[in-house]
């Protein structure tokens, strides 16, 4: 007998959070996707409560950590199905790193959201940090979310 239980996680740059529009969109793609955990990029909010993840979240995903947002970009939010015991094990202002424990068999994984700064100036400190990022610790490790690098600029002449 196969007792293999998956987690689906959704990862998602959302470009804001502040309107009907985008709680319903997230809504959907949750209840779409049945995911226990979604990991948020650019919220663009300084602030969650329960009271504003229920806007958006089903009542049963009902835990959350976060990172505010600068002004009026970045920010990002983790949260998971009350299934999950979690903790936070790590949160800047790159990445929050939340250890999950299933509490029906005691498996536990450990989620990064990364939101990783758009301006040039800043990406090497991001670099620098996710090369220096200790996992040595964790059994399962999933990390995701927008990077905001671009591998190669291209130049094409017509």
């Amino acid at each position: 007998m196969n007792n293999t239980r998956y987690t689906k996680i959704l990862f998602w740059n959302i470009r804001g959070i502040n309107s009907q529009e985008k709680w319903d969109a997230i809504k959907d793609k949750v209840s779409e996707s049945a995911c226990q955990v979604i990991c948020l990029q650019e919220t663009k909010r300084e602030n969650f409560d329960i009271f504003y993840i229920k806007k958006f979240c089903p009542r049963n995903m009902d835990h959350f950590a976060f990172s505010p947002s600068i002004g009026a970009s970045g920010g990002f939010l983790t949260a998971w199905n009350s299934i999950f015991d979690g903790i936070v094990i790590q949160s800047n202002s790159y990445a929050i790193t939340v250890k999950l424990s299933c509490r029906l068999d005691n498996k536990s994984f450990h989620v990064t959201n990364i939101f990783g700064p758009s301006h040039l100036t800043q990406k090497q400190g991001f670099i620098t940090w996710l090369m220096n990022f200790d996992t040595s610790g964790f059994d399962d490790w999933i990390l995701g979310g927008d990077f905001n690098m671009i591998r190669q600029n291209l130049k094409i002449e017509i």
